[in-house]
């Protein structure tokens, strides 16, 4: 049975080598709420992310996203048709592209001009229109972020969710994203469930706290 919530996650159990990493996980999201998701190493925080992305698939309970089942026992909608948007904590960017070809690369079916007119907003935004032509391997962790979080918001995901995407920047680096993003999100009512350990991050616009524990 299908939540009326615009994410709804439901009597979720997760194993891995018949070792239980998520027990019995329940969140349910209205559109445009923000989820802070905690929890020690071991605690199954990415794992879950990864399940709700498409990236794994789960052996019991149900995941949907606006009335559409992406995850059942007997169903696993792949990756790519979800349209859910996904940060990594190590960015995941293509090294053997430039800025703007990474930035298109989950757009490529779109022409050139809509392409152009979807990331001139983002690109305005986060403060990256002089890194274009670049090379990814030429950029600072915090250029980097800024390019991974545009490459994700650019596809106008459904949903985005964030493993700790800041973990890796200075304290500069941390409040201008962490303000920047906040904003974008709000004005954009993107659903989103962020990883961190970083209490700063929780400075606004956050509906729900949850906490995952690691399963002896």
């Amino acid at each position: 049975m299908i939540s009326n919530s615009f994410l709804s996650i439901q009597n979720l159990v997760f194993k891995r080598a018949e070792k239980t990493v998520i027990a019995d996980f329940n969140l349910d999201l209205a559109q445009g709420e923000l989820a802070f998701l905690s929890g020690g190493n071991g605690s199954g925080k990415t794992t879950l992310l990864r399940l709700i992305a498409g990236l794994e698939k789960i052996q019991t309970g149900s995941i949907s996203l606006n009335g559409k089942i992406l995850s059942h026992a007997d169903v696993h909608v792949p990756t790519h048709q979800r349209n859910i948007g996904f940060v990594f904590q190590d960015y995941a960017l293509f090294p053997h592209l430039n800025v703007w070809q990474n930035l298109c690369f989950g757009i490529s079916t779109l022409s050139k001009q809509a392409q152009k007119e979807r990331l001139e907003p983002l690109v305005e935004f986060l403060g990256i229109a002089k890194l274009l032509e670049q090379n990814i391997q030429t950029l600072s962790g915090g250029e980097q972020q800024r390019v991974a979080l545009a490459r994700s918001l650019a596809t106008e995901p459904q949903l985005l969710l964030l493993d700790e995407p800041f973990a890796n920047l200075d304290e500069q680096g941390k409040n201008y994203l962490r303000k920047t993003l906040h904003t974008w999100l709000k004005n954009k009512n993107i659903t989103t469930i962020w990883v961190t350990h970083d209490p700063k991050d929780l400075q606004e616009n956050v509906s729900k706290h949850v906490t995952l524990h690691k399963i002896a």
